[in-house]
This record gives structure tokens, C-alpha cells and sequence, in this order.
């Protein structure tokens, strides 16, 4: 069996011979590409850590995970937000119903009558 070192070797000395029959710009130009590479492979490897994180790894599973939990934290406080939004409007008609109610002259025996209870909730859009 093959280890990968070994085989990385033997690639690069495969692509070395052939690169010695192609004419001398591109044989350039491939080099300079190859350089370029190998110093922008040097800052990933050297900048790996990109600092804290739940999900460790950075493969593609991690990644995928990653970007799932930011999209379900998002979905969460889209969601808190609808519902404390929709508390406050109900909040908000209550107060108004209340208001109305403590503002007008009625005598407390209106506030104690079946009907009276069941028209309020009628009028207010409660079942």
C-alpha cells in the first residue's frame, strides 16, 4: 500500500518530467501559478483557527451544520418576534376595550350581568 507522502512525491515528479517538454512560457507561467499557490496554501494552513466555534471541524459536514443552526436561530427570533408582536396587539385591544369600558357611566351591575359579559366578548372578537 501506498502511503500519501509517497504518492504525492511520485505525482509531483510525474507532473516535473512532463513539465520539462512544454515550451519555456508556459513552463513560466506554470511555475509562477504553482508559487502562488503554495503561499496562499502556507496562510490557510498557517490561519486555520478562525476562532470560536460550537461545531468543531472545518469540513463540509461542519459547515452544513453550521449554517442549518444559523438558519434555525434565525427561523427562533423570527418566531419570538411574530409572537411578541401578536401579544402586544392583543394586549393593545384589551386596553382599548378596557378603556372605553372604565371611561363610560355604567352602573356595576352592568359589569355583573351574563349578557352584558357575553356582548363584551363578542364585541371584542373573543369566542
Amino acid at each position: 500500500m501506498i502511503d500519501e507522502r509517497e504518492l504525492g512525491r511520485h505525482i509531483a515528479d510525474l507532473l516535473d518530467q512532463s513539465c520539462r517538454s512544454l515550451p519555456a512560457g508556459i513552463a513560466d507561467r506554470l511555475f509562477l501559478a504553482r508559487q502562488r499557490a503554495l503561499r496562499h496554501y502556507g496562510r490557510r494552513a498557517a490561519g486555520e483557527y478562525r476562532g470560536f466555534s460550537l461545531l468543531p471541524g472545518n469540513g463540509p459536514v461542519s459547515a452544513a451544520l453550521r449554517r442549518n443552526a444559523l438558519g434555525s436561530l434565525l427561523l427562533v427570533a423570527f418566531l419570538s418576534l411574530t409572537w411578541y408582536w401578536h401579544e402586544r396587539e392583543q394586549l393593545s385591544r384589551i386596553e382599548e376595550v378596557d378603556s372605553a369600558l372604565l371611561a363610560d357611566e355604567l352602573p356595576l351591575d352592568a359589569y355583573l350581568d351574563r349578557g352584558f359579559f357575553n356582548w363584551l366578548s363578542s364585541e371584542s372578537g373573543e369566542p
